[in-house]
């Protein structure tokens, strides 16, 4: 699992890091469904993450943020939110701590669908926390490789 002092520790700088962040407009399909028309956040995660909500949006319920300087709760850890790496979604039902119970068939579909993109999911975390998802090493390594590649979804 990609952790912000890993992805920090790729980059080389924080500066290096931060490069790929961005104001990302929201597909028109997804504007309104739950999402806000723009999002702030990295586009080694938003721009693979947003392509998959695109043909799901009957899977979207609540949207709970991309980019947000903080640490992980209850630890010391910098959050893989403060990079924009990372989003959480469908909050409402699928709350931190709790295992999947509400909408599971549509949490499995969308979790499947984000792995192939490369992005992770915490739901099978010690504390799951379903709602959460990140950048992978994988997809973080191949955005340093070739940033072009995540200017759009």
């Amino acid at each position: 699992m990609l952790t912000y002092k890993r992805a920090l520790s790729l980059a080389g700088s924080e500066h290096a890091l931060m490069a790929g962040c961005r104001i990302h407009r929201v597909p028109t399909e997804l504007y309104g469904h739950h999402l806000p028309a723009r999002v702030y956040g990295h586009e080694a995660f938003l721009c693979p993450f947003l392509r998959v909500l695109a043909g799901r949006r009957e899977l979207i319920r609540s949207w709970g943020g991309c980019f947000e300087v903080r640490k992980v709760r209850g630890g010391r850890a910098i959050s893989m939110h403060s990079a924009g790496l990372a989003a959480d979604l469908n909050h409402h039902v699928w709350p931190l701590g709790r295992p999947v119970v509400l909408y599971r068939e549509d949490f499995d579909a969308l979790v499947e669908a984000m792995a192939v993109e490369g992005i992770d999911n915490g739901g099978g975390w010690t504390r799951p926390d379903p709602m959460h998802f990140q950048a992978s090493e994988l997809l973080f390594r191949e955005w340093l490789a070739s940033p072009e590649k995540f200017s759009s979804f």
